[in-house]
């Protein structure tokens, strides 16, 4: 199947002599598994019952030889919710996928994949690097936040992959679990391999543009067409780019994260060599053992950090803003499965103590000194005092370069507003995530709200239903493919 040509024929989309039906823009685990989806991977319920009784009664009612990507997706997720994503066709696929996967029994999923190349859909991936995007740059001292089965991919599973490259892994460093780790977390570094070898064992290769840094997405022809600029650069390593690149889409789909672009305080003082925005190698942190580190934020990233450190008998000052029974912090809508960081929730409740860990909630850091003296500020009472630190971790989010589109912060739920992964979005239709105030434009993945790779499927189903539901679609030309 295809999905009908929007082009115009004018001048500047003849010249460039290349046309998809959407290019999808960054290469990391979203746009991978919409490419799975788009390549004419289709998921189908396989009849298996489902412990929620309401999805499961609903289920009774959906076909089993009618994809999911055609069913009635506003009906299926209708009610359901997770503190961890703001989607619920997310949350419905993750259900199905990972069914009661926060009660760690890694049940088998209730649906089975289809291929039928009729439903194919002219598809490219353009991303900065190799496949696999910012997991590509973890640290090899560092474990998921996930467990390994939450990772991973329809198909070809982490375990299977790593099965076959036991031999080849065993000559690279091993992150040690401690205490109170589930055992299913992995190596991070493996997970952005796991990724590399996904896209070329599932034959998804040729959909990929790799070493591509997109500069600017903008509509033409009318609004009717997209064109999506770039600059190439021979290697992965290279730092000035060869050449630049271009082509024309019906559609975009923003599929990027942010692991470049941490979000700053906008403090006096952030530029300090000593100011980090990610944990560095541990072996930077051996002098700073007789002095205090100071991590600023409360989310899994922070939380991480502060572990590390703690396991390294590195005392650390724990800065955030909220109250610590506030229910919006992650660490009070974690289940079992993170039970190291459990651990850190009664030292911010101040319950109990370790003596390697401070916690100053309802703080915020206002100011860094040049003597490595900081200024901490409690965010009611508007008391402050100084402490002396050896450095400092920021780990208050991420931000994304939106700025590679026109007028993106009208895409934004706010536009007033700086986007946020949880309170301010992308704004997108829940059940297509198509942007509300831009037709033709698409985004899953952390820039809708979904930050953890088991929530990502649901987006790309949502795309690929939206994509085939469009009013240029010709429905007779569907092929369902119920015989495999």
């Amino acid at each position: 199947m295809r999905l009908e040509k929007r082009l115009s024929t004018d001048e500047e989309v003849v010249e460039h002599n290349k046309d998809y039906d959407i290019v999808i823009i960054g290469n990391g685990p979203s746009a991978i598994i919409l490419s799975y989806f788009l390549s004419g991977h289709w998921p189908y319920y396989n009849g298996k019952p489902i412990d929620d009784p309401i999805l499961k009664e609903r289920l009774n009612f959906v076909s089993q030889t009618k994809s999911l990507v055609l069913q009635d997706l506003d009906w299926l997720s209708e009610g359901m919710y997770d503190s961890r994503t703001l989607n619920p066709v997310s949350i419905l696929f993750d259900h199905l996928f990972h069914p009661n996967a926060d009660l760690l029994t890694n049940d088998d999923p209730v649906i089975e994949w289809k291929y039928n190349p009729d439903n194919e859909v002219r598809h490219l991936v353009v991303g900065l690097g190799q496949p696999g995007g910012s997991w590509n740059h973890m640290s090899n001292s560092q474990l998921t936040v996930s467990l390994a089965q939450w990772l991973e991919l329809p198909e070809y599973s982490f375990k299977e992959w790593y099965a076959e490259n036991e031999c080849r892994l065993s000559n690279l460093p091993k992150v040690q679990h401690t205490y109170g780790v589930h055992p299913n977390r992995t190596n991070a570094l493996y997970v952005g391999m796991y990724y590399q070898d996904y896209v070329k064992h599932m034959k998804l290769s040729q959909n990929f543009i790799n070493n591509i840094q997109v500069t600017s997405v903008k509509q033409i022809t009318n609004g009717t067409a997209w064109k999506i600029e770039g600059v190439e650069f021979s290697t992965t390593t290279e730092e000035t780019p060869t050449k630049s690149y271009s082509v024309i889409a019906d559609n975009v789909a923003l599929g990027m994260g942010a692991f470049h672009n941490p979000r700053k305080l906008d403090i006096p003082g952030e530029h300090f060599p000593f100011v980090h925005y990610k944990l560095p190698d541990s072996e930077v942190f051996k002098a700073s053992r007789s002095c205090s580190v100071m991590v600023v934020g409360c989310g899994l990233v922070a939380l991480d950090s502060i572990l590390n450190l703690m396991s390294q008998n590195i005392h650390v000052v724990h800065v955030f803003r909220r109250a610590a029974k506030d229910p919006e912090l992650i660490v009070n809508q974690l289940s079992s499965a993170y039970a190291d960081y459990l651990k850190l929730k009664p030292l911010m409740t101040t319950k109990s103590h370790n003596e390697y860990y401070t916690p100053f909630p309802q703080h915020k850091l206002s100011e860094i000194l040049p003597n490595k003296e900081v200024i901490i500020e409690h965010i009611h009472k508007k008391s402050s005092f100084k402490i002396h630190v050896s450095k400092i971790l920021i780990h208050v989010g991420l931000l994304p370069q939106l700025n590679i589109l026109e007028n993106f912060n009208d895409l934004k739920e706010d536009p007033d507003k700086e986007f946020n992964l949880k309170t301010n979005p992308l704004d997108i239709d829940l059940f297509t995530y198509e942007s509300r105030s831009c037709k033709g434009l698409y985004a899953l993945g952390p820039l809708v709200g979904d930050n953890f790779v088991r929530f990502i499927s649901g987006g790309a189903l949502a795309i690929t239903h939206g994509l085939f539901r469009n009013e240029y679609l010709d429905e007779n030309s569907i092929v369902e493919n119920d015989s495999c």
